[in-house]
């Protein structure tokens, strides 16, 4: 999986995580090499075919009907892990995500794997519900606006992309696979976006419009993806962007170096990135890394900004940003931390929580207590991200409140940051 395989072998390197994430369902290195299946890709690729290829047989119908609210299942907060000052568990069930990847996010809602489904609950602090397993597996969600996508898979090589409303439930089947068409591969991925629906399979992404229903291979295999309006943020260490209907790609800011942890904000206005353009960070790699410093790209005005400003002087790493409006968020290590270890792996240990005000360039660190979030977003003053509970070796959701006064911050200010 390129990146995604580079990021899943640094996870489980981290001392601790291997019982925290669930790696079932990414594809193996010794999967065929992108492109070489040919029959599952290629008659999977029309609405309409015949057989379990397109969308099972059916000419995919752009249109809603349904519009009463389905009664889903619902997960009261039971028994939920206290996360400390400031913060609270935004979903009430434990997420069940491979290590690759962590909750999908928009304005609306969050999504998860979950041992009860594909679960979601509404970014407004609303009740958890579910998506249910029906003597399934059910997997690999991913919210827009308000509908979600995940995998339904009923074996090896057996399964199918659906989309669904998350106001009433109505559901549409993207994409259908089978044994004879994809042998033992499988969807990996989902992705929902606001004009198309996402997969990954062999020959790479896969797109169908959600208007038209045309199907088209877009190739490539990224760690994260980002859909806008108009294109697909793709990182795999390096960030592109994808054009969904050609399937052209050009870079987003490229630097010459190696570029990771891509995140988009909940709007998809606005994209965060590691980057390790800047001396000493040139030549890193997954496993021999040495500083890496924050960038932002505003996508309304294309313009690409750098925040941090450590780098060469006094490297220090840096993982998982997260970004919305005037806030940028990333883990880095604590003072009693090696501050630009030599691995990923060890970098994403990193207790440091770390907020940086884009009007004023305060960088501020939180100093009342480690505070490890992986895989985050941002959502106003609110970061959100994957907390691993010890006593109940569970990952949850976490809700934390930038600006609630139990927290403690060290701020100072950041004289390169210009507006």
């Amino acid at each position: 999986m390129g990146g995604a395989m580079r990021a899943l072998a640094a996870l489980v390197a981290v001392a601790g995580l291997l019982p925290l994430l669930s790696v079932a369902g990414c594809p193996s290195q010794d999967d065929p090499p992108a492109g070489t299946d040919g029959t599952g890709a290629a008659t999977g690729g029309s609405a309409g075919a015949s057989g379990s290829s397109g969308a099972a047989g059916n000419t995919w119908d752009p249109v809603w009907h349904e519009t009463k609210p389905k009664d889903w299942t619902s997960y009261p907060p039971d028994n939920l892990p206290d996360c400390g000052d400031g913060c609270r568990i935004a979903m009430n069930l434990p997420l069940r995500n491979p290590a690759v990847y962590g909750h999908s996010f928009s304005e609306r809602w969050f999504s998860s794997d979950t041992p009860k489904g594909v679960g979601f609950t509404p970014t407004s602090d609303g009740p958890t519900h579910a998506i249910p397993l029906d003597g399934n597996s059910v997997r690999r969600s991913s919210v827009y606006g308000d509908h979600i996508s995940y995998l339904r898979s009923f074996g090896i090589g057996d399964g199918q992309v659906e989309v669904a409303s998350l106001i009433t439930g109505e559901t549409k089947i993207a994409f259908r696979y089978t044994p004879a068409e994809a042998g033992d591969n499988s969807v990996w991925r989902t992705v929902m976006g606001p004009r198309h629906v996402f997969w990954l399979f062999p020959g790479g992404l896969w797109a169908r419009n959600l208007a038209t229903g045309h199907v088209k291979n877009l190739g490539g295999n990224c760690w994260s993806y980002c859909p806008t309006e108009t294109q697909v943020l793709c990182d795999d260490g390096v960030i592109l962007t994808i054009d969904p209907d050609t399937g052209a790609s050009k870079f987003l800011d490229y630097g010459g170096e190696w570029q990771t942890h891509g995140t988009c904000s909940p709007g998809r206005t606005q994209y965060a990135w590691v980057d390790y353009r800047d001396p000493p960070g040139p030549g890193s790699t997954d496993f021999n890394r040495s500083g890496g410093e924050v960038y932002v790209h505003d996508l309304k005005t294309g313009k690409t900004k750098r925040v941090t400003f450590d780098s060469p002087s006094s490297p220090r790493g840096k993982v998982y940003p997260a970004i919305d409006g005037d806030w940028v968020v990333w883990n880095e290590p604590g003072d009693s931390e090696d501050a630009n270890p030599q691995t990923n792996a060890a970098l994403l240990g990193a207790g440091a929580l770390v907020k940086f005000d884009m009007k004023t360039g305060q960088r501020c660190r939180l100093t009342s207590r480690p505070m490890r979030l992986w895989f985050k977003s941002l959502h106003g003053t609110h970061v959100y991200g994957s907390w691993f509970d010890l006593p109940s070796s569970e990952v949850w959701l976490a809700d934390l409140d930038l600006e609630h006064p139990s927290l403690t911050w060290d701020c100072v200010a950041t004289p390169e940051w210009t507006l």
